[in-house]
């Protein structure tokens, strides 16, 4: 990277989680007994970054032909909220002294009892032998101040709060917009749960019994035919290609004797279709032509076998459909296997592990309930006229100098522009957690960890337009320009020894980076033990964090048609992940 102007100012207070003197003095050994050891929070005030057309190159990237690839980074801003897409120069807080970003040494508290002092929640999925390393984004107490929940009473509510038009207190409070968009969601959840519930008399455990019990009598009965057919099914078209190719050959050599026959493959060749044989001199081409005869009545004959074998195949697969949504034959009454699994399904989404349909203390509806709640302290709290606190303005553009080859082959330089603008950057309740581990595979040591990521934007902006050309054009630059509103993410990747998040490198130097597959035995689980395990995972289930991604309004151009709507994903967990870098 080649900079040849970078102009920054930034003012630091450096906030420790004790309170200091204004004099560095010696400690007693009593005062040292009474440290806690918290860590180191720090916090940048008034803080302004600011490449103010500064040349910035990026060289060494090659395309996959071997042609250098020029990278001009031609901005970069990390402002205050209001800088105005980085053209005012705005102060912006990274952390305060009472909420600082955090640097800190912890201990694991699995196997600790939690009445032990030293146990504590946060760490309660990492052995208490092991010690582990923490960064941590500033955190609050308030629904108002806290992200993860502001970001989601900005999705219900609809609109970027503190925006034209998005600013009437009497669209929040305890009945405001967000809340009711949210119970009435809430609503339809406990619908599908009481649609469900109302289908049965018995505990979900005693359904899953029967359930199993019919899947594995007449279902997989009928699943052992389907087998066969399909079997017989397969060999019978393997054969019928075989027969087709030994009569194409027998077909290319008659004609290869006789051009002008006019019969076509597949069909019998006789002298009333244009495959009469002299008769003087045609003993190979009658000979020929009975060839391709006889190895066309065979490939015909396979062929209508064929049909019976798919006909057989066909009925047995409608067999195992009637089978599955037959409301007569399966044991619970007025519904079939099909219904039965799929109401399963989905009172475990809706609910979590109860056993009773009439319980719900888990899953979706709970999550949903629990936001709720956050969501309507927030709103009452803007009610009252408490104030949101500002975030981070963070912008970047670019241009890339690329080779573009036309349709007739020839090639030109082409430049692409992209131009990210974030307004109301926000990454509070962030966190990073390593510590050391055994290499499994490799022998040694390795690098584990769990990552806690809230991101909250409530403006985004992807441009790709030329600066010269969209410049004074706001049509055209919002027509090439990808906006969403109120982007929310939590991403939680690691679940302490149970699912580390592995780091480590590839002999090739490359960085590597793995969500491991789920670990039983950290938890001391029997892996034969098909109760333990059962346990295990539905504890898994209930307790690991989710992930979730909100978008409020995803737009291109301007104008009524240009929302494409909103973007939610819920409950998203990852079961394993493996990233490797590549050389360029």
């Amino acid at each position: 990277m080649n900079i040849s102007k970078y102009k920054y100012m930034v003012c630091v207070v450096v906030a420790l989680t004790f309170q200091a003197s204004a004099d560095l003095v010696a400690l007693d050994d009593k005062s040292l007994g009474e440290a806690t050891g918290e860590g180191l929070g720090f916090a940048l005030e008034n803080f302004v970054l600011n490449s103010d057309n500064a040349d910035l190159s990026v060289t060494g990237i090659t395309s996959s032909t071997g042609v250098p690839v020029d990278i001009k980074w031609t901005s970069l801003y990390i402002m205050g909220e209001g800088s105005e897409e980085g053209s005012i120069n705005t102060g912006a807080d990274i952390g305060s002294y009472l909420n600082p970003y955090s640097i800190r040494t912890a201990r694991g508290s699995m196997g600790l009892d939690p009445s032990d002092p030293d146990y504590n929640s946060d760490y309660n999925q990492i052995g208490n032998d092991l010690a582990l390393l923490e960064f941590a984004t500033d955190s609050y107490q308030s629904d108002l101040q806290n992200s993860a929940i502001f970001g989601q009473f900005s999705f219900y509510q609809g609109c970027v709060w503190g925006e034209p038009g998005c600013n009437n207190l009497a669209d929040v409070g305890a009945n405001g917009i967000a809340v009711q968009n949210i119970s009435a969601e809430i609503d339809e959840l406990n619908s599908q749960r009481t649609a469900i519930d109302n289908r049965y008399s018995l505990l979900l455990s005693e359904l899953e019994t029967e359930i199993s019990s019919y899947y594995e009598g007449p279902i997989l009965t009928q699943e052992a035919i389907v087998d066969v057919e399909q079997g017989d099914y397969d060999n019978a078209v393997s054969d019928l290609n075989t027969e087709y190719n030994q009569m194409k050959s027998a077909y290319d050599d008659f004609l290869a004797i006789r051009p002008s026959a006019d019969c076509e493959i597949g069909r019998s060749c006789t002298g009333l279709n244009g495959s009469s044989c002299p008769t003087i001199g045609g003993g190979a081409c009658r000979d020929a032509r009975d060839a391709y005869n006889n190895e066309q009545g065979q490939w015909e004959t396979q062929s209508d076998f064929t049909k019976d074998e798919y006909n057989n195949l066909i009925g047995a697969r409608q067999t195992l459909d009637t089978i599955k949504n037959d409301t007569d034959e399966f044991p619970v009454a007025g519904v079939s296997y099909i219904e039965a699994v799929e109401d399963v399904d989905k009172f475990k989404q809706l609910c979590g592990y109860e056993d009773s349909f009439a319980s719900c203390s888990n899953g979706l509806i709970a999550r949903k309930e629990t936001s709720k709640s956050g969501i309507e302290s927030a709103s009452i709290a803007l009610a009252t006229g408490q104030g949101r606190r500002n975030g981070l303005d963070v912008g970047a553009s670019f241009e890339f100098k690329v080779n573009a080859v036309a349709e007739n082959g020839s090639s030109s330089t082409r430049t692409d522009y992209l131009d990210i603008d974030m307004k109301g950057v926000f990454v509070d309740g962030s966190s990073l957690r390593l510590w050391s581990a055994q290499d499994e595979v490799n022998g040694g040591s390795e690098v584990n960890g769990e990552l806690r990521l809230n991101l909250f934007i409530k403006k985004l902006g992807i441009n790709v337009c030329d600066p010269q050309v969209c410049g004074g054009d706001e049509d055209l630059k919002a027509a090439s320009t990808l906006n969403l509103d109120n982007l929310f993410v939590n991403l939680n990747l690691g679940y302490g020894e149970i699912q580390p998040l592995r780091f480590s490198a590839t002999a090739d130097g490359n960085f590597e980076l793995e969500l491991s597959k789920l670990n039983p035995a950290a938890t001391g689980v029997d892996p034969n033990d098909k109760v333990a395990m059962q346990d295990f995972y539905d504890t898994y289930y209930a307790e690991s964090p989710k992930s979730s991604i909100y978008i409020g309004d995803v737009r291109i151009g301007s104008g009524s048609e240009a929302s494409l709507g909103s973007v939610t994903v819920d409950g998203l967990r990852a079961q394993y992940l493996k990233v490797t870098s590549r050389d360029l």
